[in-house]
């Protein structure tokens, strides 16, 4: 059996953390069956693609029964049984003897027991609830809390009865877990429930994956508009210094025209970074609109010059006002002109396409 301090070491096999216990205080007359329920679970986890994260060895506890029947599957991966031992403690299962390579210890690093298995949670892909107490209702509220998949069996009473009647009190309260999942939790065992419990870990993974990567998306999204919004004001106050800088330079000569280039680039730059802002604006192109703004400010820049020029002397006359018009259209240009190219260019391909 390999050691290591992560839980997780294979992100294309997501990992389920089975909790409970089938003691018959707990489960009463349905121990044998619960038992049962659990080899098939384990079972059909691992043709399922699932890893398994067991917190204990003891008898009373799922876990034991759940390795049983994970390792009956047969072709069992390497390091697809991670053994957390909480509080530095040890698990050995006689399975281990001849299938070492299928187990990964990670050994706990608090001598805390609930410490430690609350931080073991952190790791996990999901929950397996059967029976059980206070521990298994610590997992549900962590995996929950973590938005995770989850599956609590009712059937069998104890922990696992209370979360379930909990969620059905709750429907489409939590996200990543509807209706029939729920259902499916309360249902009673039959031969089908294994696959069924199974199908609806693989379900609520994968919408919760969804769920993630939206957010994940968003939040891209939320620092890509900060970034624009400060670069769109960087370039609107550099065109404002070069229009004060302009102001104060009243004398005809190369520093003037210096400023009213370089203001006017600047706010074309400006304006068609406000346009990246907008709902429509292509996102796989952000850095080419600044550029064309500062672009189409040249042009507006030159078309100023020429219409300030003096016919006799050539020389640029300093117009404040004019300048601070130019600015303008600059930055109305900046704009307009990238979401032009982008309505050209779709209708381009429209009629390639038609």
């Amino acid at each position: 059996m390999r050691h290591h301090s992560r839980l997780s070491m294979h992100p294309d096999r997501p990992v389920v953390a089975v909790v409970g216990s089938v003691r018959r205080e707990i489960v009463g007359p349905k121990e044998d069956q619960a038992r049962r329920a659990c080899r098939e679970l384990g079972k059909t986890l691992c043709k399922g693609g699932w890893r398994i994260a067991v917190f204990s060895d003891e008898r009373v506890a799922i876990e034991a029964d759940v390795v049983a029947g994970y390792l009956s599957a047969g072709a069992v991966q390497a390091e697809s049984i991670v053994c957390c031992a909480p509080g530095h403690g040890e698990i050995a299962f006689p399975e281990m003897e001849s299938n070492g390579d299928a187990f990964l210890s990670n050994d706990g690093k608090s001598d805390n027991w609930m410490l430690s298995f609350y931080r073991s949670l952190a790791n996990v892909d999901g929950a397996l609830l059967l029976g059980g107490g206070p521990f298994t209702l610590l997992a549900a509220y962590r995996t929950l809390e973590r938005g995770c998949a989850l599956f609590s069996v009712a059937y069998f009473g104890g922990a696992a009865e209370k979360i379930y009647k909990y969620l059905a009190a709750r429907p489409g309260r939590i996200d990543g877990i509807n209706k029939k999942d729920v259902s499916r939790m309360g249902a009673e065992w039959t031969r089908q429930s294994a696959l069924e419990c199974v199908r609806s870990l693989t379900e609520q993974h994968k919408r919760f994956q969804q769920q993630r990567q939206k957010m994940m998306e968003q939040r891209r999204e939320r620092d890509e508009s900060q970034r624009e919004i400060r670069r769109a004001w960087l370039y609107l106050m550099a065109a404002i210094m070069f229009l004060a800088a302009g102001w104060i330079t009243r004398s005809p000569g190369w520093l003037y025209l210096l400023f009213i280039v370089a203001g006017v680039c600047a706010a074309g730059g400006a304006g068609a970074t406000v346009r990246m802002l907008t709902p429509d604006a292509p996102r796989a192109r952000r850095g080419t609109p600044p550029v064309l703004g500062v672009m189409v400010g040249l042009t507006s820049a030159l078309f100023y010059l020429i219409s300030q020029s003096s016919g006799e002397s050539a020389a640029v006359l300093p117009s404040p006002r004019m300048f601070l018009w130019s600015m303008f259209v600059a930055i109305v240009a900046g704009f307009g002109f990238d979401y032009t190219l982008v309505q050209l260019m779709s209708r381009a391909k429209s009629k390639r396409g038609g």
